[in-house]
C-alpha cells in the first residue's frame, strides 16, 4: 500500500496539475491544497482575536472578508470559516483550532482530500465566472480578498479574489471538479 500515488483530482494520469488558455484567460489546477472549515454557533467559541492570532493577520469581522496571513482564512458565513493554505500550515491551524475551541460547541473538519481548487486568471477571467454563476464578479464590484459562495453552473462553489489582475480561487467539491472544469473551459473559449 505504500506505493499509492496522489493524483490530480481532474484525472490527470501524469499527475501533473491540469491547465488550459486562450489569449484572454488561464486556468490552473493547484494540487493538494490544505483545507480546514470551522463551524462554531455565534464564533463564541473562537472568536476573531483568535482566528488572526492562528492565521497570523488581523481579522476585521466583514462578511466575506478574506485574510491572509500564514494561510488565508476566508469568512464564509457568520458562523462558518475556511482555512487554505499547504497542507502542513494547515494541519497546524486545526491543532490549534481545536485547542481555542475546546470545550465548545465547534466542528472542525479537513476538506483537504474533498475538494478540488482551481485558479482562474487574466482579462477575461471576470467575465468568464460571471457566465457561470448569478453574480458579478468585476473587480469593482467584487474586490480583492473577498470570497462568496455562489452556484456555479449545477453546483455550489466557494470564490475568492486574490489581487487585481484579476486571479479567482474557486474550490469545488471533488467530485464536481471536472465538471466545474469543463464549464470554466467553454465559458474561457466563449470569450469574446
Amino acid at each position: 500500500m505504500d506505493n499509492l500515488a496522489r493524483l490530480s483530482p481532474l484525472g490527470s494520469s501524469s499527475g501533473a496539475p491540469k491547465t488550459f488558455s486562450t489569449a484572454k484567460v488561464r486556468l490552473d489546477e493547484k494540487l493538494f491544497l490544505g483545507l480546514v472549515k470551522l463551524t462554531a454557533r455565534g464564533l463564541a467559541a473562537v472568536g476573531f482575536s483568535k482566528i488572526g492570532d492562528i492565521v497570523g493577520a488581523p481579522v476585521t469581522g466583514e462578511p466575506g472578508e478574506v485574510v491572509v496571513g500564514k494561510v488565508t482564512a476566508a469568512w464564509m458565513s457568520p458562523e462558518e470559516w475556511l482555512f487554505i493554505g499547504d497542507e502542513a500550515d494547515i494541519e497546524t491551524v486545526r491543532s490549534k483550532l481545536a485547542a481555542a475551541c475546546n470545550g465548545e460547541t465547534a466542528l472542525i473538519w479537513s476538506l483537504t482530500d474533498a475538494r478540488t481548487a482551481i485558479k482562474i486568471t487574466g482579462e477575461g477571467a471576470s467575465e468568464a465566472l460571471s457566465s457561470l454563476s448569478p453574480l458579478d464578479f468585476t473587480p469593482d464590484r467584487f474586490g480583492v480578498n473577498r470570497c462568496v459562495r455562489t452556484i456555479f453552473g449545477e453546483s455550489g462553489v466557494f470564490i475568492q479574489l486574490i489581487d487585481d489582475v484579476p486571479t479567482y480561487r474557486i474550490i469545488i467539491d471533488q467530485s464536481y471538479g471536472p465538471y466545474a472544469w469543463r464549464m470554466l473551459e467553454d465559458a474561457c473559449r466563449n470569450l469574446g
